[in-house]
């Protein structure tokens, strides 16, 4: 697919609106516009509004920066991470890192004093979709293996204490 099949030449080019983020923009690409759930898809029923379209699509690891401001030079490296989406709680789906810690800024003399309130992985659409992944192919892939997802000794070292309401404790499932 290329990137118009999803997104509209206004996208590309903007209608002259400056929005905060991408989330306030409401005509943005939903799977569901083109994808409706399948019916005979019981996995579809069970997650549906719990997991995001790309937490179990997303198709391989993303590149994910993990020291780029947090004052020890910059290591970028593949990974794949399963959490909280921070803007609803609610519903699992895949994050990126914002790799700061309180101290990123100091040298700009700006004290990030309320750096605990907001987490350092936020909710990312990843544009790498398949139909069918490790996770879509076996249940145990998530919930026995548990793999991908965000653990506490996984977290950003050094990063905000809003990291740690992110981790979902997935369930195993009795067959």
């Amino acid at each position: 697919m290329m990137c118009a099949d999803c997104h509209k030449k206004t996208e590309m080019h903007g209608v002259g609106k400056a929005y905060k983020s991408k989330q306030e923009v409401k005509e943005r690409p939903q799977c569901l516009s083109c994808h409706q759930k399948r019916k005979d898809q019981v996995a579809h029923d069970i997650h549906k509004d719990k997991v995001s379209c790309q937490g179990c699509h997303a198709s391989s690891q993303y590149r994910q920066c993990y020291s780029c401001h947090t004052d020890t030079g910059s290591t970028a490296k593949p990974d794949f991470i399963l959490g909280l989406n921070p803007r609803d709680m609610k519903t699992l789906t895949t994050l990126r890192v914002i790799p700061t810690i309180k101290t990123t800024f100091q040298k700009a003399g700006i004290k990030m004093e309320n750096f605990d309130a907001l987490p350092n992985y936020w909710n990312s659409a990843v544009h790498n979709i398949k139909k069918r992944t490790a996770r879509t192919r076996s249940c145990d892939s998530c919930h026995a293996a548990k793999e991908g997802f965000l653990k506490k000794e996984t977290l950003l070292r050094d990063g905000s204490k809003a990291n740690e309401k992110l981790i979902y404790n997935i369930k195993p499932i009795n067959k």
